[in-house]
């Protein structure tokens, strides 16, 4: 694991101790059903927290969750809006996304 973390507890405990990666590899675990039965929501807050923390990997799937409907309510505004900043975070797939979800008939 990323995070340095060996089960969803212990992503859960980093992650409520503000550390983004181990956030991004909880969501991961909820996400995929990974060790814990699969929990999109979950997954998606887990995601935001990491990006609350500024950590690009975090706003990116929340943004390609919010972007695809994948278990959360599709929201392309929002997800432009985490792909913009993953973006100015150096992200050039992420600046693609924005792209592409700016310009009428390509979402």
């Amino acid at each position: 694991m990323i995070a340095g973390c060996d089960d969803v507890e212990e992503c859960n405990r980093q992650c409520a101790a503000q550390q983004p990666t181990a956030c991004v590899t909880a969501g991961h675990l909820y996400e995929f059903g990974r060790g814990v039965p699969a929990d999109i929501s979950r997954a998606f807050q887990l995601y935001i927290q990491a990006c609350n923390l500024k950590f690009a990997g975090g706003c990116y799937n929340a943004a390609v969750l919010l972007d695809t409907g994948k278990g959360v309510d599709k929201d392309t505004r929002r997800a432009h809006e985490l792909y913009a900043k993953v973006c100015a975070m150096g992200s050039k797939t992420a600046c693609a996304r924005a792209t592409d979800l700016s310009e009428p008939g390509k979402t």
